[in-house]
């Protein structure tokens, strides 16, 4: 589970992947105001590459939190990298205490 605790606040993540195939890179089990922002960026030179894949809305019903989530699904070759940026779009400026932070969980799945 990460949070978002701040209107600067952003996560990044770096993955690797040993084996080529399809994966999924999403948010989910987001709480109430939590609106994100996924960005999967190569990893390149010891840094962020190029913007593989972002996303900002799932979709879906408007009462259901998961569809404020992200999704961002790509094909990546053996032996690469990537950096994942989660953002939050609502203002987490307003919540004041750590239990009110906007949360999410990141997953990355092999399709």
């Amino acid at each position: 589970m990460h949070n978002l605790h701040s209107t600067t606040d952003e996560d990044w993540v770096a993955v690797y992947f040993a084996v080529a195939g399809t994966y999924r890179f999403q948010t989910t089990g987001l709480s109430v105001g939590t609106d994100t922002v996924l960005e999967v960026y190569a990893y390149a030179n010891g840094g962020k590459g190029a913007l593989a894949g972002s996303n900002d809305n799932v979709g879906g019903a408007w009462w259901d939190p998961n569809s404020k989530g992200s999704r961002v699904t790509l094909g990546v070759p053996a032996n690469s990298s990537y950096l994942i940026r989660v953002d939050n779009k609502s203002a987490s400026s307003i919540y004041r205490d750590s239990y009110e932070w906007p949360r999410y969980t990141l997953q990355v799945v092999s399709q």
